[in-house]
């Protein structure tokens, strides 16, 4: 599937016109992981944005002096990794992908731009 079919198959970009789906989709590209596969660190600095395709992702929380906490679960359809565009895009949280039944990966569609990318690109 190209990045534009996924983004309006996203329930949360369902609402945005068709020229920015897709401004967003010639800058993003599909990508994909294994099951467990950490995708950030809570504290990392990471730029890439993600809307989840197939499959959920774990985000886990280090609360001191316990094991880390899980407090969502991103499913098909939802947003991840909103901390890119916030301040100096350090995350906020462990997030690591699990893959549900049939498909043995998880697919996400990353927009992979920064902050500073967003404000320097002209609109189409």
């Amino acid at each position: 599937m190209t990045p534009l079919v996924l983004l309006r198959d996203a329930y949360f970009a369902r609402a945005l016109p068709d020229r920015v789906l897709e401004r967003l989709a010639a800058l993003a590209r599909v990508v994909e992981w294994n099951e467990g596969t950490l995708i950030f660190r809570e504290g990392d600095i990471h730029s890439d944005f993600y809307i989840v395709c197939s499959g959920h992702v774990v985000l886990e929380m280090n609360v001191p002096a316990r094991r880390p906490t899980r407090i969502l679960t991103v499913r098909s359809g939802e947003p991840l990794g909103w901390s890119a565009f916030l301040a100096d895009g350090r995350m906020t949280t462990n997030a690591a992908s699990i893959c549900g039944p049939p498909s043995p990966r998880c697919r996400r569609l990353s927009s992979a731009p920064t902050r500073c990318d967003w404000n320097r690109r002209s609109p189409p």
